[in-house]
Order: C-alpha cells, then structure tokens, then sequence
C-alpha cells in the first residue's frame, strides 16, 4: 500500500480522539500509544499501526506568520514499546513546493537550511533542560544536550538512536527510533516529559511547530521547552540499566632504513576502551583504559584579532556529559 492509503485508511483505533487535547490557554497534552511488535524502521509508514493508531498534527507557524495554521499539513505518532520511544511524521508537501535537502554531515548545522523535522524531549520535566534529534529528507542524524532554554548548548553529545526517512511525490515521511538507554529520566514506571515537535519547510522560510512559539525566539525555538506540550501515556516496563563500551584498536606499520639497525615493517598495535555503566538512578561510572585521545578531532581553525583568549571545545567523548 502507499503511503497516502496507509495514512488515509485509519481503521479501527487503538487510541481515543484525545490522543491530543488543546486547552483554553493553549497547552497541549499528547498521548503515547504502547505497541507490542517493535517498529520496523524504514522510513516507509506501512507497518499495521499506522492504521490503527490515530496520528495528530494541526502545527502552528511560528515564522512568516506567527500563530498561522501550517501551510502543509504534518501528521505525526507516538508510539513506544518496552526500549524504545518511536516517533514518526508523514510530512505533507505539495509538488509545487520545491524540496530543499543538502547536508549529509552528522550534526552538520546546515540541517537548519534544509527541509527538516525535530523532536525535543524534556525527561524531566523541569521545563528548562532537554535534548533534541533532527533529520531532514536525506536521512541526517543531528542531536545536542541544551540547558536553560538554549543558553548552554552541546552539540558534541552523540547519543544512539536511529533515524530513517523514504520520499515520494506527495511529501516525505520519517521513522525515529530513541532507546530509553540513551536518555535520562526520573525512576518510575509512568513517565511524563515535556515534547515539542518542529517542521521546516525551507522553501517557504517557514518553521512550524506543535506548539505555539514565538516569532522572537528565532531557530532557538525549539530550546523553548516552558512552551513545550506534555507527553503523557509514557510507561517503561522496567528499570533501564545503561552500559556502553566503546573498545579502539590502532595500528602502525614503520620502516625505517636510517637508524641503526634499520627496521622494516615494524608493527606497532594500541588497545584501548571506555567504559560508561548506570550504577543507580543518579550515579554511572565512567572508565577510560588507555584512551587515545589523538583520534578525537580537535584542531579547528580560529582567528584571534581580539584581547580575549581562545578555546577549543570539549570533545573528547569520555569527558562530554556532566
């Protein structure tokens, strides 16, 4: 089936129409639906859920016309299963509006000049902290940690998760797959975080969003998460215990014929890894053993013309969270 009768033939629904609800002062609340066969993420929006779970959308501008209705509709579900949170938009576009998708890079920042759709996830709730994932229609990874709104930022924080994305002649759809093991959030089975959701349509300079933000916040405006809607319905089975390794191996071959005696095809191997493991709800430990810190890319150019001394960011993994 395509993707339009996917999304046309809703069938019989898992959920309420309540699946989201606007009050009189405009906050928005969204429903999360539990699945029991893991999604297949391709990108492709025709697995049987997509018919039985009712999608939601009605995004607002927040630029040209601030508080305009989108111009392309957005539709868009919540679902989750035991690891994963999965959030998947079918992204309307009409044929005469120009698709705009360049940047390949991982957290290339050019993603805001492209067609895109992002997700920002406030765990905790505290309505100033979160983090985001992005893709646009190529099929990008871009994700950052940001603190007070915006004011501090990470765009060095890697987190694993997954996003596909396949395009047609109606638009474009995406599948995002978060593993609860690369987020943190408070103990307790029954969640409840703040969301938003972003859409930009280059072509027309318009960025569309689950929530009304204003014109004033400027691309920042999805750090907003005081505005952000609330994601009810969330529910993690069990506790989630994180542990990463991340083992290295470098080698290098030497052939020397000027020292005494010459060497020649001299093998040099280095070993190393680190280590990250949840002891509890608000301790990990992280471990480094012989960590080459020379494979990290840190020489970026600068020019100095001021008083004011220079730094380099942080990017050695193992020293990037907290």
């Amino acid at each position: 089936a395509t993707v339009a009768a996917v999304v046309a033939d809703a069938g019989p629904a898992l959920v309420p129409p309540e699946v989201i609800s606007r009050d009189e002062a405009g906050r928005t609340t969204v429903r999360a639906t539990r699945i029991d066969v893991p999604l297949v993420v391709d990108g492709r929006l025709d697995d049987e859920v997509y018919r039985r779970v009712r999608s939601f959308g009605d995004f607002v501008q927040q630029e040209p016309l601030e508080g305009a209705p989108a111009t392309q509709r957005t539709d868009v579900w919540l679902l989750f299963d035991d690891e994963h949170l999965y959030v998947a938009a079918r992204c309307w576009q009409d044929a005469s509006v120009r698709l705009v998708a360049n940047e390949l890079r991982r957290d290339g920042q050019t993603v805001f000049d492209n067609d895109s759709f992002a997700v920002v996830l406030d765990t905790f709730r505290d309505r100033r902290n979160g983090v985001t994932f992005q893709t646009n229609p190529l099929g990008v990874i871009v994700d950052q940690q940001m603190s007070d709104e915006g004011a501090g930022m990470n765009r060095d924080w890697n987190a694993v998760w997954e996003a596909r994305v396949s395009r047609d002649a109606e638009g474009w759809s995406v599948e995002m797959a978060l593993p609860f093991k690369s987020l943190r959030f408070p103990p307790g089975r029954t969640q409840v975080w703040g969301i938003n959701l972003r859409r930009n349509i280059q072509a027309r300079s318009e960025y569309t969003y689950l929530t009304l933000i204003p014109a004033s916040a400027g691309r920042r405006g999805l750090m907003r998460v005081s505005r952000a809607a609330t994601l009810v319905g969330l529910e993690i089975a069990r506790p989630v215990r994180q542990l990463e390794l991340k083992p290295y191996v470098t080698s290098m071959v030497r052939t020397d014929r000027e020292t005494e005696p010459p060497t020649r095809g001299d093998l040099d191997t280095r070993v190393g890894f680190d280590v990250k493991a949840g002891l509890g709800h608000g301790l990990s430990a992280d471990v480094t053993i012989f960590t080459d810190f020379a494979q990290v890319e840190e020489d970026e150019a600068q020019v100095n013309l001021s008083r004011f001394s220079l730094y380099q960011p942080e990017k050695r993994e193992f020293f990037l969270e907290g």
